[in-house]
């Protein structure tokens, strides 16, 4: 993890701000100076949280100064309580990293730590290749570095060096460096490095905040590109050893061009390859670090009529390296769709694995004797799906099995009460994005631990044989009054006549799940 300074005399704000950042980075916290550069000398700081007051604004600045010049890699943020922030953005000439403001939630505080951890690696990594590569290396090695994530593209990497696409390209090429795309690449290996080292994540973390659809494609990328696995880059050296890394591939022609100027002939093949599967599919864009979707065709598509209207997510992912193609409000939270299932249905998967087997237990405190329990019977759910005509021949045969096996150990009578035990699950039923209107319908039935017959209940109902007699209803599942609750009001019109005994079948979701 990383290790955070946190030099802050109030006490009521560092313990905010060490409880919003213990789990994620080693804090410690400090009352002054002092303390603060007794620290620097025993540990490596990764980053130092400042009051911006203490003691006064001018004297932060001159220590922040003085810190900056003998800790270039140590990122630097300033905490400032004040209603009046503007008063304080100079700092960031002095070369402060981020600045936080009073009042942020921990998830707040969190972000922008690590959005100022991200600056000072993207300075350090800058400084190392100064001498190693000519500019615009470095430069946009950093702030690949910087920005590294799902949201990032050539188009911002060229804006955010003062360029258009197309100069930067002709900048990189003129000097045999990497193509954008390449460096865009250089840029996630690198700080995946350091959130591998150094803040302690685990890698299906660092692959979802870096663009990558899985753990798999983001190892498969990281030793394709660096020759390196993610374990060997956490026991590593992590940041500096990927660096070393990508250097080498450059070297030898896997990243650009040699330092001689000729392309290699692997590279030369590839490229090939991946021209021709342009030129027949006419869809995609050509870069050393290979294909990437046409952005500018689906922005023409997503923006026209009535197209724009729709608020629609894309994320296109390569499948080979995991690297995001192009990403359209991916972050965004969308109600689900059906399809989505089949998500649940891979996640339980993966996680329960092919073997799982849903235990539905009885259990009973009371005393047996002979074939009477003189006790309660408690039903113990799992969350089983399958008690529903999809494996018996009702929800309520399952029920029957279920007695059938108590019936088997001897017990006839049970003297006590039925209780059923759901609390393996919440007791949130209705999915928050379900509309009022969709409750009204079977698919909208709610879940539970224990759901017979997918939470519906089959409602019959049967005509009577003269006008003015109460219709009969029956329902199943077999149940009480408790689940269902008759009211039928006859019908007394003369003008109405019922022939023969007419019934129509409704489904209608649950509404009460057993509980205990």
């Amino acid at each position: 993890m990383a290790v955070l300074a946190i030099l802050q005399p109030d006490a009521r704000v560092a313990a905010r701000l060490s409880e919003a950042l213990a789990g994620s980075h080693d804090v410690i916290v400090l009352t002054d100076w002092a303390d603060l550069k007794a620290a620097a000398a025993d540990v490596v700081l990764d980053a130092c949280l400042l009051d911006g007051d203490h003691p006064h604004r001018e004297w932060v600045g001159r220590r922040v100064s003085v810190l900056r010049e003998r800790r270039p890699d140590m990122a630097i943020v300033v905490c400032i309580e004040s209603d009046h922030a503007e008063r304080y953005f100079d700092l960031g000439t002095l070369g402060v990293d981020g600045v936080l403001l009073g009042g942020l939630p921990p998830t707040g505080i969190r972000s922008d730590v690590d959005r100022a951890l991200s600056v000072a690696r993207a300075q350090m990594v800058k400084r190392a290749l100064r001498g190693r590569l000519p500019e615009p290396g470095p430069s946009a090695v950093g702030w690949a570095v910087e920005h590294a994530g799902p949201e990032t593209s050539v188009e911002k990497l060229a804006a955010g060096l003062g360029l258009t696409t197309a100069a930067l390209r002709e900048a990189l090429q003129s000097e045999g460096l990497p193509t954008p795309g390449r460096i865009l690449l250089w840029g996630r290996m690198l700080q995946a490095g350091a959130r591998l080292e150094n803040d302690g994540r685990r890698v299906e973390d660092v692959a979802f905040s870096l663009g990558y659809s899985t753990s798999t494609s983001f190892g498969r990328a990281m030793k394709l590109h660096t020759g390196l696995t993610p374990a060997e880059v956490s026991r590593g050296s992590g940041i500096s050893e990927v660096l070393e890394a990508l250097l080498r591939t450059l070297e030898t022609g896997a990243g650009g061009r040699r330092r001689g100027g000729s392309f290699g002939r692997q590279a030369m093949m590839r490229m090939a390859t991946l021209a021709g599967a342009c030129f027949l599919s006419g869809c995609a864009t050509l870069g050393f670090g290979g294909t990437s979707v046409d952005r500018g065709a689906i922005e023409g598509v997503v923006q026209t009529s009535p197209i724009d209207q729709i608020h629609m997510g894309i994320l296109a992912v390569d499948a080979e390296t995991g690297r995001t193609l192009y990403s359209r409000n991916a972050h965004r939270k969308f109600v689900p769709a059906s399809n989505q299932k089949v998500l649940v249905t891979a996640t339980a998967l993966s996680l329960f694995g092919p073997d799982h087997r849903f235990r539905t237990e009885l259990r009973s405190d009371g005393a047996r004797h002979g074939s009477v329990l003189a006790g309660d019977l408690e039903l113990i759910a799992s969350g089983d799906p399958s008690f529903s005509d999809r494996y018996w021949a009702s929800g309520t045969e399952a029920l029957l099995a279920l007695a059938d096996s108590l019936r088997a150990t001897g017990v006839t009578y049970v003297a006590g009460s039925g209780i059923v035990d759901v609390t393996v699950f919440d007791s949130a039923t209705v999915g928050p994005t379900w509309e009022v209107e969709d409750l009204r319908y079977a698919y909208g039935s709610t879940g539970g631990a224990f759901a017979m017959d997918e939470g519906e209940l089959r409602v019959i109902v049967e005509a009577s044989a003269s006008v003015g007699d109460p219709a009969r209803i029956e329902w199943e599942p077999m149940g009480t009054s408790d689940f269902v609750e008759v009211r039928s009001t006859p019908c007394r019109s003369p003008n109405v006549t019922l022939s023969g005994r007419p019934s129509r079948s409704l489904r209608l979701p649950s509404s009460r799940q057993g509980s205990r």
